[in-house]
C-alpha cells in the first residue's frame, strides 16, 4: 500500500493544478526557501482531515485558499486529492484504489469526497484511525515535531504509541462510553427527582378530588340563592328608575330656557371684545413706534461715544509709536558694539585651548603605561590569594570532616549495643504472641457460625415481611385504582346528567321551551332525546338526522303554534316543531339490500319507543348506512332514489349533494347520553363489588405483616455480629503485634548491617584525610610569603599611578573650562544677532502702525460729524410717536370699561345656568347609574348563570328576608374560599399522574441497567486497550534501543520508560538518551543533531512494530552533519521496502539517496510550480535559485 498521487489546486501558493506522481521507495522534494515546499506537506495533512489552523500555519480555514499574487487574482476554492493504492487491504474499505478529496470555499462551506462521493469528516478520520496515516499520526514528521516528541509535553509522545498500538479507537469508544455514562447518571438523578415530585403530586391530587366534591355541593346551593337575589334586585331597580325620569324632564326644560338667554348676551360680548382688541392693536402699534425711535437714539448715542473713545486711543498710539522708533535706533547701535567684542575674545580662547590639548595628550600616554603595569600586578596578587584561600578552605573542610566522622563512629557503636538489646526483647515477645494467636483462632470459628445462622434467620423473616408488604402495596394500589375508576365514572355520570339538565348543544330557543312548559300541556321533547343507538352508528345517525335532531316533537299543530307564540312573546328566537298527528305514512325500508360495505338501513339501527315509529320511519326513509365514501358512491349509482350515510358521517345523494367533514367523538353529542349513563351505572356496581373483595384480602395480609416483629431478629443478629466483631478486633490486634515485632527484628538487623558498613567506610576515610592535612599546611606557608612580596610591589605602583592620574585630571579640567568659555561666547554672539534682527523688525512694525493710526484718526473725525446729524433727526421723530400713543391709550380704556360691565352681568347668568346644568347632570347620572346597574345585573345573569333576566312581580316580598339570603350567600362564599383553589379535574389528573409514575419507575429501572452495561463496557475497553498498549510499548522499547545503537556509536545508551500510573493508557512515556562521554540530566540538554537522531530512532522503532504505508519527513535532516546524514540515509533505505518516504530537504546527500526527485520553484512571484528533476545539473541549478 502506498500514496500514488497528490493533486493540488488553489491550495496556498499552488494557484494552478499540480499532480505529484509518487512511487515506492524514497521521493525527495527540493527547492529554495519560501518556494512552497512545505505547502505540499500542509496539503497532504489537510486532505487527511487536519482541523487545527495553527498546524496549517493559518489564522482561519479560508486562509488556505490561494489569495492572489502580483499578476494573479484570488481563487474562490481550494482542493486537494490523495490517491492511495490499498493493495494490502490495510484500510477497512473494499476499494483497491481510493481517492480522498477535500474542498473549501471562501464562503466557509467545505466538503469531503471518497472516490468522488460526498462523505463526512468523521468517516475520513475513522477510515485512517489506528493505521498510522491520520492527520495527527506518525506518518507526518516535521522538524518542530522533533522538539515536541522529546519535550516535557508527554501527550505528543504518548499519541505516537497509541497510534502504533491501535488503541486510539478504543480510547475514542471509552470517551464516548464515559460521556454516555455521565449522561445516564445525570438522567438517573433527573428521573429520581421527577419520581419524587410525581409521587407527591399523586398524593396531592387524591386530596384535591375529595375537596372538589365539597366544592360542587357549596356551589349548587350558592347558585340557587344568587339567582333568586339577582332577580329581586333587578325588579327593585325598575321601581326606583321611573319617578327619577319624570324629575329629570322638568329640570331639562328649565336648563334650556336659561341657555338661550345666556347665548344672546355672549354674542354681544363678542362684538365688544372685538372693538377692545382693535383698540389694543392701535396702542401696540403706537408703542412699537415709540420704542423704535428710542432704540435708534440709544444706538446713535452709543456709537458717538465709542467713536470719540477710539479717536482718543489712536492719538495716544501715535505718540507712543514715535517714542518707540527713537529708542529702537539707539538699541541697534549698542548691539553692534557688543557683537564685535565677543568675536575678538573667542579668537584668543581658541589659541589657548590648542596649547592645553597638546600637554594633556602627552600626559595620557604615560598614564596608560602605568595603568597596564598596575593591572598586571593586581592579577598576580589575586592569583596568589585565591591559591592560598583554596588551600586554607580545603584544610578547614578536612579538619571538620575528620571531627564529624570521628563523633559519628562513637554514636554508631552505642547504637549497635542498643539494637542487640532490642532484638533479644522482641524475640521473647514474638514467641508469646504467636502462642496466644493459635489458641484464639479456634474460638473464632464457633462465633462465626453463630453469626451466620442469626443473619440467615433475619434475612428470611425480612424477605417474608417485604413480600407481604409488596402484596399489601399491590392491593392498596388496586383499591385506589378501583376507587378512582368509580369516581371517574360517577364524574362522567354527573357530567352527562348536567349536559341533559342544561340542554347542552341546543339553541336558546329550544332551551327556553324545554324549561318553560306553560306553552303546552304535554311533555314535549326533541328528536335527539327520543333515540339511542350503538356507538359505531352514532356519528352516521347524527349526520342522517342532522337538523331534525333539534326538532321539537309535539302531538298536533296547535301545540306547535303555542310554542311559536311563546318564543315571540319572550323574544327567544326560532325553533322547528314536528307534529306526530301530521306525519305521513312512509315505508322506511323500501326493499332488502346487501353488499360489501353496506351496513343496513338507518331506520333499523335506531332504538326508540313504539309510539314514535312513524316519526323515525318518516325522518330516516330511504336512508342507507354504508362503510365509506366509495361504497356510498357505488350505491347511489345503483339506487339513485336513496340517501347514503358513511360511518364517518358523510352524506351522499344522487343530486350531487355531499355533506361531511370531521366529527368530534365526545360525550357532548346529542344522541346516546342516557344510554351512556346506564352503562356507567352498571360498571360502578361491578367495581364496588370488586373493591369490597379486595379490601377483605388487604386486611388479611396486613394482619400477617404486622404479626412479624423484625426487630427481635435484627437484635439477635446484631448481638452475634457484635460478639464476632469484638473477637476479630482482638485477633487482629494479636496479628498486628506479631507483624510489628517481626518487622522490628528485620529493621534492626538491616540497620546493624548498615552501621557495620558505615564504620569501615569512616575508618578508611580517616586514613586518607591525615596525610592530606600535612601537605596543605606546608603549601599555605609558601603562598603567604609570596603574597607579602607581591603586595609591596603593588603598593609602589598604585602610588605612582595616583600622582599621574591627578596631573591628567587637572589638564582635562582645563580643556573643559576653555571649551565651555568658547561655547558661551559663540552663544552670546548668536543671541546678539537675533536681538538685532528682532529690534529692526520691531522698528519697522512701529513705523507701519504709526502711519495706519494717522489715517484712522482722519476717517473717525468725518464719521463722528455724520452721526451727530442723524441723532438730531431721530429725536424729532420720537416726540411725534409719543403723541400718537397717548391718544390710542385713551380709546382703549373706554372700550375695556364697556366689556367689564357686560361680563359682570354674564357671570350672574352663567351661575344660574351652571346650577341648572349640574342639577340635570346629577339626575342623569342617577338614571344612568340605575340603568347601568340593571345592565350589570343582566350581564351578570348571562355570564354567571346563562340567565336572561325579565322584570317580575314577587308576591312574597313582604315575607322574604333578602338580608338573610345575602348572609347565607356570604357564608357559602366564605366556605368556598376556605377551600382555596379547587381542581375540578383532580380525578383525571390523578389517574394520568399515576400512569406517569409507573412509566417513570420503568425508565429508572432501564437507566440502572444501562449504567451497569456501560460500566462493563468501559472495563472491557480498558482491559483490551491496556493489554495492546503495554504489549506494543515493550516491542517499541526493544526496537528503540537497537536502532539507537545503530545510529550512534558503540557504548551509547538509550531507553524508554513507562512511568507508573493507575491507568497505563494515561501514563507518561519517558525517553533517556546518553551518548558516550555525556551524562545529560535530561534529553533537553542534547544537541540538535542528537535530538533528531533520537527522534528518528523512536519513529523507526514504531515502524518496526506497525509500519505506516507512507511517511512524510519535512526538513528533519536540517540539524544533522554529513556523518549523521549518512546514518539517516541508511535507515531510510532499510525501511523503504515497507514504507514509502516523501522527504522535504535541502541536503545534497539526502537528495542523492532519493529514487524520485521533485523540485518546487516560484518563477512567478507568489505562485509555486512543480518540476521533475532528472539530472545533477538541474538539481544544482534548483538549489542555487
Amino acid at each position: 500500500m502506498y500514496l500514488s498521487n497528490i493533486e493540488i489546486f488553489g491550495f496556498k501558493s499552488f494557484a494552478d493544478k499540480v499532480n505529484l506522481k509518487l512511487n515506492d521507495g524514497i521521493t525527495a522534494i527540493v527547492g529554495p526557501n519560501g518556494c512552497g515546499k512545505t505547502n505540499i506537506v500542509d496539503a497532504l495533512r489537510w486532505a487527511l482531515g487536519e482541523q487545527r489552523y495553527s498546524t496549517l500555519r493559518s489564522d482561519k480555514m479560508e486562509d488556505v485558499i490561494f489569495n492572489g499574487a502580483k499578476a494573479r487574482k484570488p481563487i474562490n476554492m481550494a482542493e486537494v486529492s490523495l490517491t492511495i493504492q490499498n493493495n494490502r487491504d490495510i484500510l477497512p474499505i473494499e476499494y483497491n484504489e481510493l481517492t480522498v478529496t477535500r474542498r473549501v470555499f471562501r464562503s466557509g462551506d467545505s466538503e469531503y469526497l471518497l472516490n468522488k462521493n460526498v462523505t463526512r469528516l468523521k468517516d475520513i478520520v475513522s477510515l485512517f484511525m489506528d493505521t498510522g496515516m491520520g492527520s495527527n499520526a506518525y506518518s507526518v514528521i516535521e522538524l518542530k515535531m522533533i522538539e515536541s516528541i522529546l519535550s516535557d509535553k508527554v501527550e505528543e509522545r504518548r499519541r505516537l504509541f497509541e497510534e502504533a498500538a491501535g488503541v486510539t479507537k478504543y480510547k475514542t469508544r471509552r470517551r464516548e462510553a464515559q460521556r454516555r455514562l455521565k449522561d445516564v447518571e445525570a438522567d438517573l438523578v433527573r428521573v429520581n427527582d421527577i419520581i419524587s415530585e410525581v409521587a407527591k403530586a399523586v398524593n396531592s391530587l387524591n386530596r384535591q378530588a375529595k375537596k372538589a366534591e365539597r366544592y360542587n355541593d357549596y356551589m349548587e346551593r350558592l347558585r340557587s340563592l344568587e339567582i333568586n337575589v339577582l332577580e329581586r334586585d333587578y325588579a327593585n331597580l325598575f321601581l326606583r328608575l321611573e319617578p327619577l325620569k319624570e324629575r329629570l324632564s322638568q329640570a331639562f326644560s328649565e336648563k334650556e330656557s336659561l341657555h338661550h338667554k345666556l347665548a344672546d348676551d355672549e354674542a354681544l360680548l363678542r362684538v365688544l371684545r372685538e372693538e377692545e382688541h382693535e383698540a389694543e392693536r392701535n396702542v401696540a402699534e403706537a408703542r412699537k413706534n415709540v420704542t423704535h425711535y428710542s432704540g435708534i437714539i440709544g444706538s446713535l448715542d452709543q456709537k458717538l461715544l465709542v467713536d470719540n473713545e477710539r479717536k482718543k486711543s489712536l492719538l495716544e498710539n501715535i505718540s507712543r509709536h514715535e517714542r518707540s522708533i527713537e529708542q529702537y535706533g539707539k538699541r541697534l547701535t549698542e548691539l553692534s558694539e557688543e557683537k564685535e567684542n565677543a568675536t575678538q575674545k573667542g579668537q584668543e580662547l581658541n589659541q589657548e585651548l590648542d596649547q592645553v590639548k597638546e600637554r594633556a595628550e602627552a600626559k595620557r600616554e604615560s598614564h596608560q603605561e602605568l595603568d597596564q603595569q598596575l593591572r598586571a600586578k593586581r592579577e598576580d596578587v589575586q592569583t596568589i590569594q585565591t591559591q592560598r584561600m583554596e588551600a586554607g578552605q580545603e584544610q578547614s573542610n578536612l579538619e571538620r570532616e575528620k571531627e564529624s566522622i570521628t563523633a559519628r563512629l562513637g554514636k554508631i557503636e552505642s547504637r549497635q549495643t542498643e539494637l542487640h538489646e532490642e532484638n533479644k526483647t522482641a524475640e521473647s515477645q514474638l514467641e508469646e504472641v504467636r502462642f496466644n494467636l493459635n489458641q484464639q483462632e479456634e474460638e473464632g470459628k464457633d462465633l462465626a457460625a453463630a453469626a451466620a445462622n442469626s443473619e440467615l434467620e433475619f434475612n428470611s423473616m425480612q424477605e417474608k415481611k417485604q413480600t407481604l408488604r409488596g402484596e399489601i402495596d399491590t392491593l392498596q394500589n388496586r383499591a385506589f385504582e378501583m376507587q378512582s375508576k368509580i369516581g371517574e365514572r360517577m364524574t362522567k355520570i354527573d357530567f352527562l346528567n348536567s349536559l341533559i339538565d342544561r340542554l347542552e348543544g341546543y339553541s336558546e330557543s329550544i332551551k327556553h321551551l324545554m324549561k318553560n312548559r306553560e306553552w303546552s300541556s304535554s311533555q314535549n321533547t326533541t328528536v335527539a332525546e327520543l333515540i339511542n343507538t350503538d356507538e359505531q352508528y352514532r356519528v352516521a345517525l347524527e349526520a342522517a338526522l342532522h337538523d331534525a335532531l333539534y326538532y321539537i316533537v309535539v302531538k298536533d299543530v296547535p301545540d306547535a303554534i303555542s310554542g311559536l307564540q311563546n318564543l315571540k312573546d319572550y323574544r327567544k328566537g326560532k325553533a322547528t316543531f314536528i307534529a306526530l298527528s301530521k306525519i305521513p305514512q312512509t315505508q322506511a325500508v323500501p326493499f332488502s339490500i346487501a353488499g360489501d360495505g353496506v351496513l343496513g338501513w338507518a331506520y333499523e339501527m335506531v332504538n326508540y319507543d313504539a309510539q314514535y315509529q312513524g316519526l323515525f320511519s318518516y325522518l330516516l326513509q330511504k336512508t342507507l348506512v354504508v362503510r365509506d365514501a366509495e361504497v356510498a358512491r357505488k350505491s347511489i349509482q345503483e339506487y339513485p332514489q336513496l340517501r347514503c350515510i358513511t360511518l364517518e358521517g358523510d352524506v351522499f345523494n344522487s343530486e350531487g349533494l355531499v355533506r361531511g367533514g370531521s366529527h368530534k367523538k365526545d360525550e357532548g353529542s346529542l344522541i346516546g347520553k342516557r344510554d351512556q349513563i346506564e352503562k356507567l351505572n352498571a360498571e360502578v356496581v361491578t367495581l364496588q363489588a370488586e373493591l369490597k373483595e379486595n379490601q377483605e384480602i388487604l386486611e388479611e395480609r396486613s394482619f400477617e405483616h404486622n404479626d412479624i416483629d423484625i426487630k427481635v431478629y435484627s437484635d439477635k443478629m446484631r448481638a452475634s455480629q457484635h460478639a464476632l466483631s469484638e473477637f476479630e478486633k482482638s485477633l487482629s490486634q494479636l496479628r498486628f503485634n506479631a507483624e510489628k515485632l517481626e518487622r522490628t527484628l528485620n529493621e534492626n538487623n538491616e540497620e546493624l548491617a548498615s552501621l557495620q558498613n558505615e564504620t569501615e567506610e569512616i575508618r578508611q576515610r580517616i586514613s586518607v584525610i591525615d596525610p592530606r592535612l600535612e601537605e596543605l599546611g606546608t603549601q599555605r606557608e609558601t603562598l603567604e610569603a609570596e603574597e607579602t612580596n607581591q603586595k609591596n610591589a603593588l603598593s609602589e605602583l598604585e602610588q605612582a599611578y595616583g600622582v599621574s592620574n591627578g596631573e591628567l585630571n587637572e589638564l582635562n579640567i582645563k580643556v573643559a573650562q576653555l571649551k565651555g568659555m568658547i561655547q558661551n561666547l559663540e552663544y552670546e554672539a548668536g543671541r546678539i544677532s537675533t536681538t538685532q534682527d528682532d529690534t529692526e523688525l520691531a522698528r519697522e512694525t512701529a513705523q507701519r502702525e504709526l502711519k495706519e493710526a494717522r489715517e484712522q484718526v482722519t476717517e473717525l473725525s468725518e464719521e463722528i460729524e455724520r452721526t451727530e446729524q442723524e441723532l438730531e433727526v431721530a429725536r424729532t421723530n420720537h416726540k411725534e410717536a409719543e403723541e400718537v400713543f397717548n391718544t390710542a391709550e385713551s380709546v382703549l380704556t373706554e372700550k375695556r370699561e364697556n366689556v367689564e360691565q357686560l361680563e359682570q352681568k354674564l357671570d350672574e347668568q352663567r351661575d344660574r345656568h351652571g346650577k341648572s346644568v349640574n342639577l340635570v347632570h346629577e339626575m342623569e347620572l342617577k338614571v344612568q347609574e340605575i340603568q347601568q346597574q340593571i345592565k350589570n345585573l343582566e350581564e351578570h345573569g348571562k355570564e354567571e348563570f346563562e340567565l336572561e333576566l325579565v322584570r317580575k312581580r314577587f308576591e312574597d316580598d313582604d315575607v322574604f328576608d333578602l338580608a338573610q339570603a345575602k348572609d347565607e350567600i356570604n357564608d357559602l362564599r366564605v366556605k368556598v374560599k376556605s377551600l382555596g383553589l379547587v381542581n375540578p379535574l383532580a380525578f383525571e389528573e390523578w389517574k394520568k399522574e399515576k400512569e406517569r409514575l409507573e412509566v417513570l419507575n420503568a425508565q429508572y429501572d432501564d437507566l440502572i441497567e444501562a449504567q451497569q452495561t456501560l460500566d462493563e463496557t468501559i472495563k472491557e475497553i480498558n482491559e483490551t486497550a491496556q493489554e495492546k498498549f503495554t504489549e506494543t510499548f515493550a516491542k517499541v522499547r526493544e526496537n528503540f534501543i537497537t536502532i539507537f545503537k545503530s545510529l550512534f556509536d558503540e557504548g551509547d545508551e538509550a531507553n524508554l520508560i513507562l512511568l507508573e500510573s493507575d491507568d497505563p493508557l494515561e501514563a507518561k512515556v519517558e525517553i533517556t538518551a546518553k551518548p558516550r562521554g555525556k551524562r545529560p540530566h535530561s534529553i533537553e540538554m542534547l544537541s540538535g543533531g542528537e535530538k533528531t537522531l533520537t527522534a528518528i530512532a523512536l519513529l523507526f522503532a514504531i515502524y518496526l512494530v506497525k509500519p505506516s504505508p507512507f511517511c512524510i519527513l519535512d526538513e528533519v535532516d536540517a540539524p544533522l552533519d554529513d556523518a549523521n546524514i549518512e546514518r539517516f540515509v541508511r535507515i531510510l533505505r532499510r525501511f523503504s521496502n515497507n514504507t514509502q518516504f516523501i522527504v522535504v530537504t535541502h541536503n545534497k546527500l539526502t537528495m542523492e539517496a532519493a529514487d524520485t526527485l521533485y523540485g518546487v520553484t516560484m518563477e512567478e512571484e507568489g505562485v509555486s510550480k512543480l518540476v521533475a528533476v532528472q539530472f545533477a545539473s538541474e538539481l544544482e541549478h534548483l538549489i542555487q535559485n
